[in-house]
């Protein structure tokens, strides 16, 4: 009985922090809109640019997601590279949309983040950047280019089943290491697409501003490891980016074919 009374109020506790951290987020993301100002008439990419340039300073920080039990988390005072741009985009989104509030902010998040929009557990979450991407092409929310101007990408995925003790939520868990382990699979079923080093400098043309950009991973079993979101100013095409040297969310100050 002890027991089942402490699990109800660590339960009651984190649903009152959830609820506290959500209404900090809402008052974020209220202050987003008006530094960001009108939006009438500009394009999604558009609006992903002003926000993203609204929250150049935000620090870099990694883990915030790592909640159990599993839940939908807003954090738009700190970051990760691809949480960074996640939320840029659903901002976006949602301006775009007939109603753009907190709510459907984290409406949109959550069809981002989670596996049909579905929080059931750790493995729902989509931890693979490019299943991420393809679920967003699939919700309609962007376009792939990498597969018209790039080549198809062949290393297979398999980095979380083989490395299981990075992750907290695998250890000792069987039944989320099998579904991450099924996830793998059908993801090594399906075709993705990069665009190789020495066919960057003739695919800048194809870049605008607000385009979202992910780098390959070197590393065996990964699929990518860094993201960002294009900036040309001045004629130069570089990106804005959470980035782990600078623990800050800063415009990179190479150009794109710099920094690659």
């Amino acid at each position: 009985m002890k027991q089942f009374l402490l699990s109800i109020l660590l339960s009651l506790f984190s649903l009152i922090s959830l609820m506290a951290q959500n209404e900090q987020e809402a008052t974020l993301y209220k202050d987003l809109q008006n530094a960001v100002g009108e939006v009438k008439g500009l394009s999604t990419s558009e609006i992903v640019v002003k926000v993203a340039l609204q929250r150049i300073g935000t620090p870099y920080v990694s883990g915030t997601l790592e909640k159990e039990p599993e839940q939908l988390i807003i954090n738009l005072h700190e970051t990760d590279c691809i949480l960074f741009a996640e939320s840029c985009l659903a901002f976006a989104i949602a301006q775009k949309s007939s109603c753009n509030d907190f709510k459907t902010f984290s409406t949109i998040i959550q069809s981002l983040r989670y596996r049909d929009g579905v929080v059931e557990g750790y493995s729902s979450r989509v931890h693979y950047t490019s299943e991420w991407i393809s679920q967003g092409i699939a919700n309609g929310y962007f376009k792939e280019i990498s597969k018209e101007i790039g080549v198809q990408c062949k290393q297979p995925i398999k980095y979380m089943s083989t490395h299981v003790n990075s992750y907290k939520q695998l250890v000792n868990n069987p039944s989320e290491i099998k579904k991450i382990a099924d996830t793998e699979k059908r993801l090594n079923k399906r075709k993705y697409y990069y665009i190789p080093k020495n066919r960057i400098p003739e695919s800048l043309a194809s870049l605008k501003s607000g385009d979202i950009l992910c780098f390959n991973s070197a590393e065996a079993g990964m699929d990518i490891s860094h993201v960002g979101i294009i900036y040309i100013n001045n004629n130069k095409v570089g990106f804005i980016h959470a980035s782990f040297k600078a623990k800050k969310v800063v415009i990179e100050s190479k150009s794109l074919l710099e920094y690659v």
